[in-house]
């Protein structure tokens, strides 16, 4: 079973990253993914939905950190990771009646935490749909 990505993003996110880059570390920790920090700069413009409040960071950064996870060692599991991201995406606009940031951002954000509430609540998302692995 996974550590929950949930319980590893807030140091992140107060620290100053973006939430697709919170959501990567967050996961690279639940989950040993390995990553080097060179992978983390990847993500710095993911954040904001791409900076133009399209899919949210924190999507973005969990569809990384699952592709990640499916593809460690030696036996890629392409549909395996497949299959996860399309639940993840749809179960978030289930929730939450859509991905994009500039859907989220109103009903989530405040002034003193910024988007923290969504990135919980994403990685919750996550940690569910990737709880039947590892």
């Amino acid at each position: 079973m996974l550590n929950k990505t949930v319980d590893y993003c807030n140091s992140y996110y107060e620290a100053g990253y973006n939430c697709a880059e919170t959501a990567l570390r967050a996961a690279n920790d639940a989950w040993n993914l390995g990553l080097t920090e060179e992978s983390f700069e990847l993500m710095i413009g993911f954040g904001g939905g791409m900076v133009v409040g399209s899919v949210c960071g924190t999507i973005t950064g969990g569809i990384a950190a699952i592709g990640r996870y499916f593809a460690m060692g030696e036996d890629r599991q392409y549909e395996s990771a497949q299959d996860k991201v399309a639940l993840f995406m749809d179960e978030v606009k289930s929730r939450y009646d859509s991905i994009d940031c500039v859907d989220l951002r109103p009903r989530f954000r405040t002034e003193s935490d910024r988007c923290l509430r969504t990135v919980i609540l994403v990685l919750e998302v996550l940690d569910e749909i990737m709880a039947d692995v590892g």
